[in-house]
């Protein structure tokens, strides 16, 4: 064994350790952080790596910024420990390997990295999605660098959100984090509804489940108001789109909502997160889940606004009525 794949076994064994928040785990993101950064030399001044990339279904971001996500600990910890615990449930249901396709993977290849240095490549194998020529590189070479070449079934620079699964494979887990808070600019609905629509049922699907509401806070208080459930984005959800769209013209629910008396209160959309089974991410957990202003032209008493998701290169719920 190297030294960096050392390294990563012991970061991993924190991150993995099944606790919240523990002595161990800050300096476990920080260390595999500063590890990746270091092999990489990414220049955050370079501006190749800051330039994010416009899909039909969102943007995809750039590699400065995907290689940041992991410095968020409760994001990073508990989207690698829902993943291990997905592969343990497959493991118990058949012989392996486990088949994930990772959606997404930055530069870093972040989610899969560690539990690469986890399991063996006879219990899980990855398939490894990114559209950014420039990230894809760096995951190649990440892979390369720790010598883990026989976990990936394939690497592919492709646009997740409409790359064709081959029929020779058979996904058990299915892992995207190209999200923002609200759902809004980047391309996770995209991504999981093109998924959705070539896997069954029997597949996991990380996050599990992503659920966002429209909320008034009054000025100056931390106390928020629920108005209504805009989205509750998981499987049965994904189906029943599946079912009612035709030539993924995906036609999402329209929410006709009152509006409260708005002249002490703003609206915000709140995201919480089911990861998998028990791993959540809830509010202020990390980025995604900070409160992200909702504008509306300007109510007048007694109104109410019609708000639909749409998918196109800027993804959000936008007010359409």
């Amino acid at each position: 064994m190297t030294s960096i794949q050392e390294k990563l076994s012991h970061y991993t064994k924190d991150i993995l350790f099944p606790l919240g928040f523990h002595a161990k785990l800050a300096p476990a993101i920080t260390g595999l952080t500063d590890l990746l950064f270091t092999l990489h030399a990414i220049a955050p001044e370079s501006e190749d790596l800051r330039t994010h990339l416009s899909t039909k279904s969102g943007n995809a971001i750039g590699p400065l910024w995907a290689a940041l996500c992991i410095k968020e600990v409760f994001r990073t910890q508990r989207f690698i420990q829902a993943t291990h615990q997905a592969i343990q449930d497959k493991l118990a249901q058949k012989e392996g390997p486990i088949q994930i396709i990772y959606a997404g993977t930055g530069p870093f290849a972040t989610l899969a990295l560690p539990l690469m240095s986890y399991y063996t490549s006879t219990e899980v194998q990855f398939t490894l999605l990114e559209i950014n020529q420039i990230s894809f590189d760096k995951m190649e070479q990440t892979i390369n660098l720790f010598g883990f070449e026989d976990y990936v079934n394939t690497a592919i620079c492709a646009d997740a959100s409409t790359w064709h699964v081959p029929a020779d494979l058979s996904a058990d887990i299915v892992l995207s984090e190209t999200m923002y808070n609200g759902l809004y600019k980047e391309p996770q609905v995209g991504v999981m509804l093109n998924f959705a629509t070539q896997t069954d049922n029997s597949c996991i699907f990380i996050p599990e489940e992503i659920k966002v509401d429209l909320v008034s806070k009054p000025l100056q208080v931390e106390r928020v108001n629920h108005l209504d459930t805009l989205i509750t984005f998981n499987r049965a959800f994904m189906n029943s789109l599946i079912q009612q769209s035709t030539h993924r013209l995906w036609e999402f629910p329209i929410h006709r909502i009152p509006l409260p008396a708005l002249a002490q209160e703003k609206l915000y959309l709140a995201t919480e997160i089911t990861i998998y089974r028990d791993f959540t991410l809830k509010i202020n957990d990390s980025s995604l889940n900070l409160l992200r202003r909702f504008h509306i032209p300007l109510p007048t008493e007694g109104s109410e606004i019609v708000v639909q998701y749409q998918i196109k290169e800027i993804p959000a719920f936008e007010v359409v009525g």
